[in-house]
């Protein structure tokens, strides 16, 4: 849970700026697009059922505010069975609804840099 967080953040941070960059003669505008194109994309995955694992993981790559909301949905569907959230190199298990974390984490530490 804590990596999901530290990579959300610098994912976050890293989007932001590649974000801003036509925005460079009005920071205020960078920010204000910035913060609303991440809460919205952060809605989309929230509509998103049985999608198999390679959608999420490309999504992740371009959108760390989705990478967030899909990790959150694949550790959610552990709790909801009450079973330990496990990812074994992609298994992909029935109380996920089809998603895989480990392909998404690699994806997400990637788009850091």
């Amino acid at each position: 849970m804590i990596l999901i967080h530290l990579l959300t953040g610098l994912g976050l941070a890293s989007w932001s700026f590649v974000i801003s960059v036509p925005f460079s003669k009005s920071p205020q505008l960078a920010a204000v697009v910035t913060t609303g194109l991440a809460i919205a994309l952060g809605v989309v995955p929230m509509m998103l059922f049985n999608i198999g694992s390679t959608t999420p993981t490309i999504l992740s790559f371009f959108f760390p505010s989705m990478f967030y909301i899909f990790s959150l949905k694949y550790l959610a569907g552990y709790e909801q069975w009450q079973a330990a959230g496990e990812d074994q190199g992609g298994f992909l298990s029935e109380f996920t609804g089809g998603l895989s974390l480990l392909p998404m984490i690699i994806v997400a530490l990637v788009s850091v840099f």
